[in-house]
């Protein structure tokens, strides 16, 4: 029966979902019924939603708020409106309800993926070990049935993080690479900060150099490029990682903030690294020594000096060579 809960109880007042358009929400009172101020907040959300929170803290029913709450996600919703689903399921969430994993279970099943979003979100904003548990078994089942990618959303990789399944890392890191969005990132970072930054440096070498010294960027994600820019501030990587070479490659991109941000992480490898990173930029063609080079003149510090000149020792090119010579020092 369409909209089971919420009908039956404003139907109370004689209102009807025709009539939404000239109603008012409901005035929240104390004297109010739980259910009546459920179904309040459910319809109307916003304030009223909130009123409804404070109304059942003060009276101290969110357990039986649960209840009611818990038996509309599993048996009553399927034809509820977004809006309501995502109040309701709103509600349940505030309720901490140890039962959450239950409601999880049935939802990311579901075909609409916003259902399945309000499914994830859940699972990330109420995480427990029962929780991880059912993510643990979903992304076994899902990597049986070869059906991974249908599960990349942003919300999946939040809840993976909050419930700490430091085992589905490799998971995560394949979202990242299969969506580009930096939900992802964040969740390599929250399960595992040293392996994501020497992850992180392949997933920058997606975007090829040609790509890096245009205006837009196609290959990878902005945002979570500037991330994980950052991440490598407190977590660089490995100067041994065989993809160093990929910091130069944003030095010398058109995007000034992702410039800066690689020269600063380059920096911090600076001056204990120099001759090594000098062999690392050698190797790489002429034009990308120059650019770089033509960068960091506008620039110039003690540590990007010495690096020039260690440069100048080990380049075989010389118009490299020249180009660091015509530099003051």
């Amino acid at each position: 029966m369409k909209y089971l809960f919420l009908v039956a109880v404003l139907s109370v007042s004689c209102v009807s979902f025709d009539s939404k358009k000239d109603i008012k929400p409901p005035k929240i009172t104390e004297k109010m019924l739980l259910k009546e101020a459920l179904a309040g907040g459910i319809e109307f959300g916003g304030t009223t939603l909130d009123e409804v929170k404070k109304l059942i803290k003060k009276r101290k029913e969110w357990r039986k708020a649960e209840e009611y709450l818990f038996k509309i996600l599993m048996t009553e919703s399927d034809e509820f409106p977004i809006p309501s689903l995502i109040n309701t399921m709103d509600l349940f969430r505030t309720a901490q309800s140890k039962r959450s994993h239950l409601v999880f279970r049935k939802y990311v099943h579901e075909r609409a993926i916003i259902k399945r979003q309000v499914g994830w979100q859940l699972a990330a904003d109420v995480p427990s070990e029962m929780m991880g548990r059912e993510i643990e078994t979903l992304l076994t089942e899902t990597i049986a049935d070869d059906e991974l990618n249908q599960l990349f959303i942003p919300a999946m990789a939040d809840a993976v993080a909050s419930n700490r399944l430091i085992d589905s890392y490799t998971i995560i890191r394949e979202g990242l690479f299969a969506v580009d969005d930096i939900a992802f990132a964040r969740a390599m970072i929250a399960l595992n900060p040293l392996r994501a930054s020497e992850d992180f440096l392949e997933y920058l070498g997606k975007a090829p150099v040609e790509e890096l010294r245009q205006l837009t960027l196609k290959s990878v994600d902005v945002y979570t490029c500037t991330l994980i820019l950052e991440h490598f501030q407190a977590y660089p990587p490995a100067v041994s990682n065989p993809r160093m070479e990929t910091l130069f490659l944003y030095t010398i991109s058109r995007n000034n903030a992702l410039a800066e941000m690689a020269r600063d992480v380059l920096e911090r490898y600076l001056p204990k690294n120099s001759e090594a990173f000098a062999f690392t930029l050698a190797q790489l063609p002429s034009w990308m020594q120059i650019a770089f080079i033509e960068r960091s003149s506008k620039r110039l510090t003690p540590v990007i000096s010495l690096f020039l000149d260690d440069l100048k020792k080990v380049s075989a090119d010389k118009d490299v060579v020249d180009e660091i010579s015509g530099l003051k020092l």
